[in-house]
């Protein structure tokens, strides 16, 4: 697996998180100290519905 692959991964794990958690308000990404905290963030909240996708804005 590659390291593309790996962030895919995790990105799609955190949209599911956000889908499944749509009442819980907190994002658990927001304060992580990863690298990678940002684009879970965000992920976390287009699955929540608390933010589009560039694609689906346009």
């Amino acid at each position: 697996m590659t390291e593309a692959d790996k962030r895919t991964t995790l990105e799609v794990r955190a949209y599911r998180l956000g889908q499944q958690f749509r009442s819980y308000s907190h994002d658990p990404f927001i304060e992580w100290n990863h690298p990678m905290a940002k684009d879970l963030s965000k992920s976390f909240r287009m699955g929540a519905g608390q933010i589009q996708s560039q694609s689906s804005a346009a």
